[in-house]
């Protein structure tokens, strides 16, 4: 029978696919158990890993298998779980908020509320717990793609109390009043993004997405002096008016000091139903060009898909509706990358260093 060190020497031949090091110098296997005719591996990730989490299991399995004196007759169980990991600072604002992702554009009307909603759903389908502030204080479109309706209610502390859909906490503008348009002044935004941020019961939250307002305004300045961001995702369309909006908000990002995890390109692409073929509508690339000149990571490219519209205006994002469909694979894989980029940032910040 092996024992627990010739089983961590065996597992240390799989390489995380995209981390170019093995699951033991990254810190994953966890705990590993040897009982007679049974081992167990407990693997924990420290984010989201989709359809890699089960190759690694897979490959696990393989591997333990493969050491000699092991019986054929022998148990493996290989358990995996994801525990998202924060760094070390204290929060007074959003304590118990590991990641607060905020995505962002420099104009309307390119997807990015869209982009929030399934990349919260994406994560939340990971198993990680996510939460959603729809802070578009003049257009919240939130409580329509995940067909929300009410309005939100307070505990006994005086908190607000998220309303629970499809496993994601979600607090919108568009939930405290929805009979009228709201009419919002400067001061106004401000105490009212801000109750959002320190009056909400959000609970115990591996992300925080924030849906920003398009452009660089009074709810953006409230947010980035308010709340611990971890990271920011640009939205952009291919076009260059939307290129040029989308360069503002990675110059506001700039100077408030936020880093920025990347850009996402929307309406990248179309897939013709019939012919399969790739058609570039409001030409592609241009999102990527960007990043590469600003040296700033480019996350995904997003096709145009008409289940996209369907499912956002029936209250089921996409990822969860037609989980297969080409887009929301395409916002997946970004849920994946920026949850990565998040946990490789949480490493960077736990890593010991002393200064002379």
């Amino acid at each position: 029978m092996a024992n627990s060190d010739q089983i961590r020497n065996i597992l240390k031949s799989i390489i995380v696919p995209g981390q170019n090091q093995n699951i033991v110098e990254l810190g994953y296997v966890h705990e590993i158990e040897v009982k007679e005719n049974h081992i167990i591996v407990n693997i924990e990730f420290p984010a989201p890993q989709g359809k890699i989490e089960t190759e690694i299991k897979e490959l696990a399995r393989d591997a333990i298998s493969s050491i000699q004196g092991i019986a054929n007759d022998t148990k493996i169980e290989i358990k995996t779980a994801v525990v998202v990991r924060t760094n070390r600072q204290q929060k007074s604002t959003l304590p118990t908020v590991k990641h607060v992702i905020a995505i962002a554009s420099g104009k309307g009307g390119v997807g990015k509320s869209t982009t929030a909603a399934n990349i919260a759903a994406a994560l939340s389908q990971s198993g990680a717990s996510v939460g959603i502030l729809d802070a578009d204080i003049y257009g919240p479109s939130i409580p329509l793609m995940f067909g929300l309706e009410g309005q939100l209610n307070a505990n006994a502390e005086n908190q607000l109390v998220p309303i629970k859909k499809h496993g994601i906490s979600i607090v919108s503008v568009g939930l405290l009043n929805q009979k009228k348009a709201m009419i919002w002044r400067g001061p106004m935004v401000h105490q009212m993004v801000h109750a959002f941020l320190t009056q909400t019961a959000w609970g115990e939250l591996d992300y925080l997405v924030i849906d920003l307002p398009p452009g660089t305004g009074d709810a953006h300045l409230t947010i980035t002096q308010t709340a611990p961001i971890t990271g920011a995702v640009v939205v952009s369309t291919p076009q260059e008016v939307a290129l040029e909006d989308a360069k503002k908000g990675i110059q506001m990002f700039n100077q408030v000091q936020v880093p920025i995890l990347g850009l996402i390109e929307t309406m990248s692409y179309f897939i013709c139903d019939n012919c399969d073929t790739h058609h570039d509508i409001f030409k592609t690339g241009g999102t990527e060009a960007l990043a590469k000149q600003l040296k700033i990571n480019f996350i995904s490219k997003i096709p145009i898909c008409k289940d996209v519209v369907i499912t956002g205006d029936s209250g089921i994002p996409v990822v969860l509706s037609y989980p297969e469909s080409p887009a929301a694979l395409a916002y997946k894989d970004a849920a994946l990358k920026i949850a990565n980029a998040l946990a490789a940032k949480s490493d960077q910040n736990n890593q010991f260093s002393m200064k002379w």
